[in-house]
């Protein structure tokens, strides 16, 4: 059920994104941002998020970044990453790379959806 949560979610983000696809080692290089931004979430790493944040999400993070931590703690320890995808999103006139990351914690599943507008993290959402 929750794999088809996912990819209808990734869909949903297709069928309203620009026709475009990214090429395989630009969707490796996703997956591997995507993975080091959770890791840094996870470990606590506030100042490398900062680091590849864009101003908006910075300021966010800096403001909510305890209770961020404490909700985080709670997940347990990560054991693995599983399915990912990324999809060309255009809103407001900016392209962003919209990217979904099903991540299995010791006590629950969890899908992070990270954006990036260029090479910036721009979003970061998780449920």
């Amino acid at each position: 059920m929750k794999k088809a949560i996912l990819f209808g979610l990734c869909f949903l983000l297709l069928g309203c994104s620009k026709k475009e696809s990214l090429s395989k080692e630009d969707t490796t290089k996703y997956q591997q941002r995507c993975q080091k931004v959770v890791l840094n979430l996870v470990d606590g790493k506030l100042d490398q998020l900062l680091e590849q944040s864009d101003s908006t999400l910075a300021t966010v993070l800096n403001e909510q970044f305890d209770d961020i931590q404490k909700d985080v703690q709670t997940f347990g320890k990560l054991k693995t990453f599983s399915d990912f995808a990324v999809t060309p999103v255009k809103q407001n006139g900016k392209e962003y790379q919209v990217c979904i990351l099903k991540v299995q914690f010791e006590s629950e599943e969890k899908i992070f959806t990270i954006s990036f507008d260029q090479d910036q993290l721009a979003g970061l959402y998780y449920k």
